[in-house]
């Protein structure tokens, strides 16, 4: 198949046997990019682990210190003691809000809730579980601390997962940030993954690639990642 001369271009800033370190690579994602606008900074983490450690399921928290689009609309599903508590929420409400939940009438990227709600919500469980929105103590949105919970994450607080070995997915940024900037963003989520996966063991991150929305991929050196 014949390539576009802009494709061939951009190919060729691009060494597929390289691994890159991170500020090189972070520098070049402008201009392996496809798009016009700015498009999102992609990482994807393969991590170390053997055949028994694949069948944990790793999750795990992080907040960026460089923010970056649009904030969450976080939909509370609380008692009515409590929505106060629940007030920085987009969305607030009880039972009242489930009809429209599952008609798709309201939009939202999370759900908070507390462990005395769960009961009531598991009703919900095949439309909020079908699109990963299901509220989960892991990753923090089941809580008896609403107000927080809430305010961490409007302040840009995100979860990651692995499940069955699968890779680790995040997005930390635009291309038309700062290398520092990305670099300081990346530098913070690899610290979050570590975290959750140096049980496993000393080098649980087996690689790591990272791309602009419409681009090719850059292999990281995973030595010299913070």
């Amino acid at each position: 198949m014949k390539r576009s001369k802009k494709y061939t271009q951009i190919l060729s800033k691009v060494d597929s046997e390289k691994r890159y370190a991170p500020s090189e690579a972070l520098a070049l994602l402008p201009e392996i990019s496809y798009t016009k606008f700015p498009g999102s900074v992609e990482l994807k983490i393969f991590l170390n682990l053997n055949e028994k450690q694949k069948k944990e399921s790793i999750r795990g928290s992080y907040t960026l210190p460089h923010s970056f689009g649009k904030s969450l609309t976080i939909l509370a599903i609380v008692d009515k003691s409590e929505v106060e508590k629940a007030k920085d929420a987009d969305i607030v409400g009880g039972e009242e809000l489930f009809k429209d939940i599952e008609s798709g009438k309201l939009n939202f990227d999370m759900v908070v809730t507390t462990p005395m709600m769960m009961p009531k919500i598991a009703k919900l469980g095949k439309f909020l579980g079908s699109k990963g929105l299901m509220p989960n103590p892991k990753n923090g949105t089941i809580t008896n601390d609403l107000g927080a919970t809430i305010k961490k994450f409007k302040q840009g607080l995100k979860n990651f997962k692995s499940v069955n070995g699968e890779p680790i997915n995040a997005v930390i940024g635009k291309t038309d940030m700062g290398v520092e900037q990305l670099k300081e963003n990346l530098d913070s989520f690899i610290k979050s993954v570590m975290n959750e996966t140096k049980k496993f063991n000393s080098n649980p991150i087996k690689r790591a690639i990272i791309a602009p929305t419409m681009g090719p991929k850059l292999e990281l050196d995973t030595t010299r990642l913070s």
